[in-house]
Order: structure tokens, then sequence, then C-alpha cells
């Protein structure tokens, strides 16, 4: 095992992200410490307002705290200049969202092949790199559909195939099953599940949701900005919605 693969992906240490400012001083982040692992399947469980969606923005470099550090990689994220996080973004760092965000007049197949301009691949790689990724979702017969023709899973599916064009090292998905039917949920996070144990990226899922936490390799749960205590998925399996 190399040296990279012993050190945490993403190490957190006092991290705090605080609005406004007196009185009205809103800590959606509280002295959070946590630590991410290469390869690690984690979610982060908590009702709405908990805090999950502005510890994902610090994760993927969408923001910076207010004190304590983001170590991503032995790098701390709050002393790297813009440029240099936006490189991060690019190369190391894929975002699945609760609203698929897929542009309606370009095909699945386009669609991933857009998130491909930055790395100038010749069209060909480009072509074979699309037909992987279509194929690694589940979708390799359904390329030449536009959005309008695919359900809502199988948009999920293509806004995974993008978010892996630059071959992350993390997938941060913000409530991805929120636009779902439990039965195609359970499908998206299996999914997510298989990219982690298959192809090594880690993966932190942000959920409101007790049964889809109960899937995660690892869980921990939010409340008004502060980790509670840690719980493992057997915890959540009889539990009422989080």
């Amino acid at each position: 095992m190399t040296d990279l693969m012993l050190q945490p992906l993403f190490e957190l240490r006092g991290v705090s992200r605080y609005y406004g400012g007196g009185t009205r001083e809103v800590r959606a982040v509280d002295a959070i410490d946590l630590r991410i692992d290469p390869g690690e399947f984690l979610v982060v469980a908590g009702p709405s307002g908990s805090g999950k969606t502005t510890l994902l923005q610090l994760l993927g470099a969408l923001d910076r705290p207010t004190e304590g550090e983001i170590l991503f990689e032995r790098r701390d994220l709050a002393r790297l200049p813009d440029a240099e996080l936006t490189q991060l973004r690019l190369e190391t760092i894929g975002f699945v969202f609760q609203q698929f965000n897929l542009i309606p007049t370009l095909t699945a197949r386009q669609n991933v092949e857009v998130a491909l301009a930055p790395q100038r691949l010749s069209r060909s790689e480009r072509e074979d790199r699309v037909s992987e990724l279509l194929e690694a979702v589940g979708l390799g017969p359904r390329g030449e559909h536009l959005p309008s023709e695919l359900s809502g899973g199988e948009q999920q599916r293509v806004s995974i195939a993008r978010a892996l064009a630059n071959r992350p090292r993390i997938l941060l998905a913000d409530e991805p099953t929120g636009n779902l039917d439990s039965a195609t949920g359970e499908e998206i996070v299996a999914l997510l599940r298989s990219i982690s144990d298959q192809r090594g990226e880690a993966v932190v899922l942000i959920t409101h949701d007790a049964s889809i936490a109960a899937r995660a390799g690892r869980v921990v749960r939010m409340q008004d900005g502060r980790l509670l205590e840690p719980v493992t998925p057997a915890d959540l399996t009889e539990a009422t919605p989080v």
C-alpha cells in the first residue's frame, strides 16, 4: 500500500463556517473534526438545516471555513488561492446533486462528453471514455437519448457518469435520491456504493433518509452544525427518518 493510501483523503480539524454576525450569527458548521479515507463510502445524515450541505460545500472547495483546517491530501484548502482550488475541483472532485442539471438539448452521451472538455482528449479518446462511463452506470444503450426521454433514475445515472469524467478521487453527492422514488433511490445508492467498492473513488453522500443512511459503510450524523456521536448503519435500520 502506498504512503498516499495510508493518509486520509480529507482531514477536518475544528472546522466552522459562520454566516452573519452578532445576534444574527448562524453557525452552519460548528467545530467539526472528521477524517475521510481513500475509497470510503461515507454518509452524512441529518435533518434539513443541520449543516450537511454547508459541510459538502466545504469539502468540495466551493466555500472556505471561517475557522479550522480542511486538509485534502495534506493540503490546507483554506490556504490555496482560488485558481488552485478551481483546478483541484476539476481534477479530483466529482459532484452529484439532487437536481440532475443536465443540458436538455444534449443527449446523455453529449452531457457526459461536455465534462471531458478540459482534458483536451482526441475525438476517439473522448468517445471511448464516454462509452466506458455510460456502461459503468448501466446506460450503454441509452446514450443517444435526450434527458426528456430518460427516467429520473436514468438522468441521475447520466449525472453520475458526468461526475466520473475527470476520474475524481472523491464523489460528493448532495441528496442524490431526493427527486426519485424509493426503489429508484435505492438503485442509485447501490450504484454509488459499487463505484466506491469497485473503482476506488471515495463517496460522501448527504441524506436525511435513514433507510439510505443504513446502506453506508460509515455514517456520521449532524444536528445544528455539529457532528453527533458516531453510529453504525445497523443502528439506523429500524430508525425513523432523521
